[in-house]
């Protein structure tokens, strides 16, 4: 029962890293660059729910709080399957909305992620902002 709290908690810190405020305003205009800050936002959690650390660390700024949290999560994983035979971790998010200002996006997102393992399941929820760079002709998370 221990475990199951020790990894829930780990979790949600992990998931409240992830998100956080932004005081990037909302700007009009700009759709290109929108729909590909939603596609890499969609593609970190699509990484993360695959248990891809590397390809989920890429949509990332090297040394960011999002690249950290991605090693976290590879570590919770790897101690996770150390107590359970078999334990998953499912990301889904949701984006409400996009603002880019020059190299700088903002996109609110609803989180949930989903944990089985060790014979019991939870379902964590979040709002929260991620916040992107574009460094060169790449967004990454930061």
């Amino acid at each position: 029962m221990k475990k199951k709290y020790c990894i829930v908690i780990i979790c949600l810190f992990l998931l409240f890293a992830l998100s956080g405020c932004t005081g990037v305003p909302n700007t009009p205009g700009a759709s290109t660059e929108e729909d590909t800050v939603k596609s890499i936002v969609y593609s970190f959690y699509s990484a993360l729910s695959d248990g891809n650390w590397n390809k989920a660390q890429n949509y990332c700024v090297y040394g960011s709080d999002a690249y950290y949290v991605v090693s976290q999560f590879k570590n919770l994983s790897n101690t996770a399957h150390a107590m359970c035979s078999t334990v998953i971790m499912d990301f889904y998010v949701f984006v409400t909305d996009v603002s880019v200002v020059g190299n700088y996006a903002a996109a609110d997102c609803q989180v949930s992620v989903f944990i089985t393992g060790c014979g019991s399941s939870d379902t964590q929820n979040q709002s929260g902002t991620m916040t992107l760079q574009k460094i060169g002709n790449s967004w990454k998370l930061y």
